[in-house]
C-alpha cells in the first residue's frame, strides 16, 4: 500500500472497515498474547500496543435480520500493532499521512517515507554521514 496524506475513496459498504485511529498506547487486554498485524512480533498480555476497532454493515439477509437493519453497525474483533509498529503509525500520523492500514507493515511506510523526503536515518535529511 502505497503512503498517503488522503485517505478518500469510495466505499460502498462491503466488507469491513476501521473505525477511528487509536491516539495513544494501552496494555494489551488479554489474557493471551496476540499477534502484531503488521510486523508479526507477539504482543504479550499487559504490554503496550495500538488496537484499531473494526466495523462493518450488514452482509447478508440474516445479518440484517439480526442485527436490526442495513444500517446497524456491527462491531468486529479489533486489529492491533505492537509498540515498535505503533511508534512508526502515531509520528507518520503526527505528519500527516492520515491513511494508513495496520495490516501493512509500518518499516515499509517508514522506508516510502524516507524515500520522498530525503531522509537519511541517523543523519537527517540528505546530509552525507561525518567524516
Amino acid at each position: 500500500m502505497e503512503l498517503s496524506c488522503s485517505c478518500y475513496y469510495d466505499w460502498d459498504g462491503e466488507g469491513w472497515c476501521y473505525c477511528d485511529n487509536p491516539e495513544d498506547f494501552a496494555p494489551l487486554p488479554l489474557k493471551r498474547s496476540a499477534r502484531c498485524k503488521s510486523c508479526g512480533e507477539l504482543i504479550r498480555p499487559g504490554e503496550p500496543c495500538l488496537s484499531f476497532q473494526r466495523m462493518q454493515y450488514p452482509q447478508t439477509e440474516a445479518q440484517i435480520e439480526i442485527y436490526g437493519g442495513e444500517d446497524a453497525e456491527i462491531m468486529l474483533a479489533p486489529d492491533r500493532i505492537c509498540e515498535d509498529c505503533g511508534e512508526i503509525f502515531l509520528n507518520l500520523c503526527s505528519v500527516g499521512y492520515e491513511c494508513l492500514s495496520p495490516r501493512h507493515k509500518m518499516a515499509d511506510y517508514l522506508a516510502q517515507y524516507h524515500e520522498k523526503t530525503g531522509w537519511k536515518p541517523g543523519r537527517g535529511p540528505g546530509r552525507e554521514a561525518a567524516a
